[in-house]
């Protein structure tokens, strides 16, 4: 795309505010990138109010030598793709726990013929991304330059894709998918967040039969034609479903541990662990990544110092290891909730103490996060102790059950990588 420089006017800054640089830019006649769609008549007009006239959409111009550039590099036309070219898909990595969740998607997709294009929503996605995508065609752009882009196919959403020929495609969040947004931080914008999925997504690719069901009731109760749901699978649960069975091969463990990711107050905390503790168990407090700094953590890490039976971890994984040695794991509305009884056929206890498992959204549905055929709800500590003991005396059972219920629950098995990269390439022809 060739070098050029360019000088950057920051409001937050005043040498390089707007007031400081104005005369500068009259005098030497520049003119001004605006790199912002979303602010961008607000920022024209503010440009014009201090008599600055030549001012240029930088998101669109850039945009465009985008895709002149990928043009020329890769000798495919986006916006005319030959129908005898390789399908090109566009796959976006945005450099966190999100690219889990994609599987070997991308994988699949490559062996199946398509050209796969991966595009790094930061310069950090790059780098932790840098051996999947050394050997294919890979780009650093923002939301606002991947919206500019006219790929068949992009996995990703539409709230930054404009592309009238771009499909986005949302494959879940564990084995509950959106009931997600029901429960914890998104309780009081749940249906603010639903409609902006139903509306930023032409594919919504379901995990478990009953999230396909909800899906189609989202749909049904808000008249809505689309998105399309497919009964999918989810790839990271088929990953970690794998890595555990290869562990339990090769080792034999007497579980011992309870894993505790439940979100509360310092207090109740407290009072569960001592719960715990007084009936032997070994406790790993595992909290949620949005928490590691909270004040709770800080509380339980100072209170807990120097018992050894209580283990803080903050790591980004949970081990094939601590799964294992679990007896069970006690949770709220995290996805944990879902994908540990699927991987290691144990039961979770939700620990509800503050009635939070069933809510209503606007349209009046009786919206339920908890499956009796996994969960155990407990509202108090002592509950809780009691269970644990009951799960521990009834591992067998509990295997044997929650065994046949995955067989049943989970859509393509062991394949939904490779199912849903079928699905794609399917679709984009």
């Amino acid at each position: 795309m060739g070098e050029e420089e360019a000088d950057f006017m920051d409001d937050s800054d005043s040498a390089s505010s707007l007031d400081q640089l104005s005369k500068q830019i009259k005098e030497e006649g520049a003119t001004v990138l605006i790199a912002s769609n979303w602010l961008h008549d607000q920022l024209k007009d503010r440009l014009q109010s201090q008599g600055i006239t030549q001012v240029e959409n930088g998101v669109k111009l850039y945009g465009e030598r985008l895709n002149d550039y990928l043009k020329s590099q890769w000798g495919i036309d986006l916006r005319q793709r030959a129908k005898e070219a390789p399908p090109l898909v566009g796959y976006i990595l945005w450099g966190f726990a999100k690219e889990k969740h994609l599987g070997n998607i991308d994988q699949y997709l490559l062996k199946m013929g398509a050209r796969v294009v991966y595009i790094c929503l930061s310069q950090e996605a790059l780098e932790k991304n840098r051996d999947r995508v050394a050997k294919h065609p890979h780009l650093v752009a923002n939301h606002d330059l991947v919206a500019e882009l006219e790929f068949p196919l992009i996995l990703g959403s539409k709230d930054f894709l404009s592309s009238p020929k771009t499909i986005s495609a949302y494959t879940g969040h564990a084995c509950c998918g959106l009931l997600m947004v029901y429960f914890g931080q998104y309780r009081l914008q749940m249906n603010a967040v639903v409609e902006a999925f139903m509306a930023n997504y032409d594919i919504l690719f379901a995990p478990t039969r009953r999230v396909a069901r909800f899906y189609e009731q989202l749909k049904e109760e808000r008249g809505l034609g689309s998105p399309l749901v497919v009964e999918a699978g989810y790839p990271s649960l088929d990953l970690q479903i794998l890595d555990y069975e290869d562990y339990l091969k090769n080792h034999s463990i007497d579980p011992t541990d309870v894993i505790v990711t439940a979100n509360a107050e310092t207090e109740v905390l407290t009072s569960l662990f001592d719960a715990l503790l007084s009936i032997g168990m070994n406790i790993v407090f595992r909290p949620h990544p949005l928490d590691l700094d909270s004040k709770t953590v800080f509380d339980m890490e100072r209170l807990y110092k120097g018992n050894d039976r209580v283990l803080i971890d903050k790591t980004s994984t949970l081990s094939a290891e601590l799964l294992a040695r679990s007896i069970t794991l006690i949770s709220d509305w995290s996805s944990l909730a879902y994908s540990y009884p699927f991987t290691t056929l144990k039961p979770v206890i939700l620990f509800d103490p503050y009635g939070e498992f069933i809510q209503y959204d606007g349209y009046g549905s009786k919206i339920k996060f908890f499956d009796e055929n996994i969960h155990i709800v407990c509202s108090k500590d002592t509950e809780v102790a009691h269970q644990v003991k009951c799960i521990k005396e009834e591992l067998r059972r509990w295997n044997e059950s929650i065994g046949r219920y995955r067989k049943e629950e989970l859509l393509n098995f062991l394949s939904s990588s490779e199912k849903i990269a079928e699905f794609l390439l399917n679709h984009i022809k």
